[in-house]
């Protein structure tokens, strides 16, 4: 890709409202982010759109070459097959360090922040024999159950996936491990330099984390937690979820204990995990857009009638795109231009397992 083409990209992907489904339905409908960013006016019409600057995504070009960081988009032959297989796999990823580690079979594990010290002792445990069996571990640099999986893998191979840019050290506790890993194992981010962390960013990065993985272990964690939305992505995208037991009055057994209650593999030690995954190196098959995002037709007319047909289906519940299109009769790519309208316009939410609700 050239320079001014992933310009572009970076522009797009950075549109307010633009997430990685809309960017692809934009590319796939005008044939070039330039061409997308051109239209993006004419088609958000309730909205007017804050698009970055062409100096913008310039400067993060630039620092990217200054500070050793490659950028990947969909089209690089680097990009991590398993996260490409995922609906909302980010169009564009920052990545420092060993981009090799992307071409061996990974697995995540994540859990609470306040961790016990058993906790801690168990996950270095736990990745250390991981990775000794040929396993990278990709976990979120955060304290606790992060930092000990990150620890316990550093010489075998580690990935932390960070919910701001790949500059900015979060938390602060932890920027010694960040240089670390920057050297000897993997840091990535969706972010552009300088994004600090923020508490809607996590989830995005949780996806990743799920997405680049096959399986996820949960060690510790409160019901309602980072790392079970971890797990929940994980189970949309259908990758194995592993979790340790714990102590059932301490809260941070609640999430690891509803799991296993809920079907998943019980891990006393990482034998648990290497004797359930069949451990290879096989790279699954590269995802294809079409089966999930059909190719729009010809510029579409009377698109106002068709979104208040659709508007009259949709709700804050989830509903899966397709019913929208047997139910209305309309074809896949009318559907997707409505659903394009109203996301650039700020009303829809895009979910996990092609589905969409109206934001609230």
């Amino acid at each position: 890709m050239g320079q001014q083409e992933l310009v572009d990209w970076i522009r797009l992907i950075g549109t307010e409202n633009v997430g990685p489904a809309t960017f692809r339905h934009l590319l796939q409908r005008y044939g070039s982010a330039s061409e997308a960013l051109k239209m993006l006016p004419s088609i958000s019409k309730e909205k007017r759109l804050t698009i970055p600057s062409i100096n913008f995504a310039e400067d993060q070009l630039q620092k990217a070459h200054e500070h050793d960081i490659k950028i990947l988009t969909w089209d690089d032959a680097e990009y991590p097959t398993y996260l490409k297989a995922i609906d909302s796999a980010p169009p564009v990823l920052y990545i420092k360090g060993n981009h090799k580690l992307f071409y061996n079979q990974n697995f995540a594990i994540v859990g609470s922040r306040n961790a016990s010290l058993n906790g801690i002792k168990f996950t270095r445990d736990v990745s250390s024999d991981l990775g000794a069996s040929g396993l990278n571990i990709v976990s979120g640099l955060a304290q606790g159950i992060d930092t000990a999986a990150h620890q316990g893998s550093l010489d075998t191979g580690t990935i932390a996936v960070l919910g701001g840019g790949i500059d900015v050290i979060y938390p602060k506790e932890n920027a010694g491990l960040h240089t670390l890993i920057g050297e000897q194992g993997l840091l990535v981010s969706e972010f552009p330099f300088g994004t600090p962390p923020a508490a809607h960013h996590f989830p995005r990065r949780n996806r990743i984390i799920a997405g680049l993985s096959s399986g996820v272990l949960v060690v510790e964690a409160l019901h309602q937690s980072g790392s079970m939305i971890t797990a929940n992505y994980a189970n949309d995208f259908g990758r194995d979820i592993f979790a340790a037991p714990g102590f059932p009055y301490d809260p941070r057994s609640e999430g690891p204990n509803q799991l296993i209650m809920n079907g998943a593999y019980l891990v006393r030690s990482a034998a648990d995990i290497i004797d359930h995954l069949s451990i290879h190196l096989d790279l699954i098959k590269s995802f294809d857009p079409k089966k999930y995002f059909p190719t729009p037709g010809p510029e579409v007319r009377g698109l106002s009638e068709m979104k208040s047909k659709v508007l009259d289906l949709l709700s804050t519940a989830p509903i899966d795109i397709d019913s929208i299109i047997q139910h209305t009769g309309l074809s896949a790519a009318y559907v997707w231009d409505v659903m394009l309208e109203l996301e650039l316009s700020g009303k829809l939410e895009r979910l996990a397992g092609n589905k969409v609700s109206l934001r609230p």
